[in-house]
């Protein structure tokens, strides 16, 4: 992915920053899975959930997720630790273990490519500001930003 990154344009000391931080806490296909799991056993239980607390369980979903990154099945884990406090027993998540193998390729395919397009756009940006020769009021000198180079 970093060659790729890196003939698309993106500076190749940009791509190596952004790119782990973006594993680390960019896991948006790992977030959407997590909340359509956790309103499909709000739905499969029967519960009736308002709106308001259905943003409060992706609010608290999304502050428990930060760090799973590297833990198998982080996301079955998280659920099991959230949704009981919502109403939902716990033993709903067996539910999702079903089908939890073809939809973490999904996943993770999803959390790849969220990845790469925030490389994408971090990473040209950075190498459009370093590129212009001239400033303007308050802004950093280009010959300032080639020593952090």
């Amino acid at each position: 992915m970093i060659s790729s990154l890196t003939s698309y344009g993106v500076d190749r000391r940009a791509t190596d920053l952004i790119l782990p931080l973006g594993y680390a806490f960019n896991i948006d296909g790992s977030m959407m899975y997590m909340m359509f799991s956790s309103v499909f056993l709000v739905n499969a239980y029967d519960i009736d959930m308002p709106v308001a607390q259905q943003i409060l369980m992706c609010l608290v979903l999304l502050v428990s997720s930060k760090g799973m990154a590297g833990v198998p099945r982080g996301a079955l884990v998280i659920i099991a630790a959230v949704v009981p406090g919502f109403g939902v027993p716990a033993a709903g998540v067996a539910l999702l273990l079903v089908i939890d193998q073809l939809l973490d390729m999904g996943r993770t395919a999803t959390n790849i490519l969220g990845n790469a397009v925030a490389v994408a756009v971090l990473g040209r940006s950075a190498t459009d500001t370093t590129t212009h020769g001239t400033t303007q009021g308050g802004d950093v000198p280009a010959a300032a930003t080639e020593l952090v180079r």
